[in-house]
């Protein structure tokens, strides 16, 4: 029940990278490649450019 979607009250497991890891590998090589990462819901990692972007964008809502 906590896994599968991304919805509010479940789970996330997530790798933000600044390019396509399919079409490039090296985009997750190095700690300077990955720009967020959310491990069971909470971030344990990002960039500090990041964080500022994502205190002014607007929360999250959910699709009824």
């Amino acid at each position: 029940g906590e896994l599968g979607t991304l919805e509010v009250g479940r789970l996330a497991d997530l790798i933000l990278v600044d390019g396509d890891p399919i079409a490039e590998i090296a985009v997750l090589a190095g700690p300077g490649k990955v720009d967020l990462v959310i491990k069971d819901g909470t971030i344990q990692k990002h960039k500090p450019a990041l964080a500022v972007r994502a205190a002014s964008a607007p929360a999250f809502e959910p699709a009824e």
